[in-house]
C-alpha cells in the first residue's frame, strides 16, 4: 500500500512539472475580470459593447503590468 501511494506521488509531481502552474494562474487571473463585466453587461442591456471592451482592455492592460511588477519581485527578490 505505501508503494501505490509513493507511485502516486511520484506520478503527481511529474505531472505538475509538466504543467506550468505559473501560466495556468495567469490566465485565471485574466478570466476574472469577465465575470463582473458580463454580469453587468447582463443587467444593463443597453450599454455599449465597445465601452465594454475598452474597460476589459484597460483592466488586462493593469494586471499584467501588476503581473510583471510582482513576478520580478517574486523571481529576481527586487526591492
Amino acid at each position: 500500500m505505501l508503494e501505490l501511494i509513493d507511485f502516486i506521488k511520484c506520478q503527481m509531481t511529474i505531472m505538475l512539472n509538466w504543467i506550468p502552474l505559473y501560466k495556468i494562474s495567469y490566465l485565471v487571473y485574466l478570466v476574472l475580470p469577465i465575470y463582473p463585466l458580463t454580469n453587468y453587461k447582463n443587467t444593463n442591456p443597453r450599454v455599449k459593447l465597445a465601452f465594454l471592451s475598452i474597460v476589459l482592455l484597460t483592466i488586462w492592460f493593469l494586471q499584467t503590468l501588476l503581473w510583471t511588477e510582482i513576478h520580478k519581485i517574486y523571481y529576481y527578490n527586487i526591492n
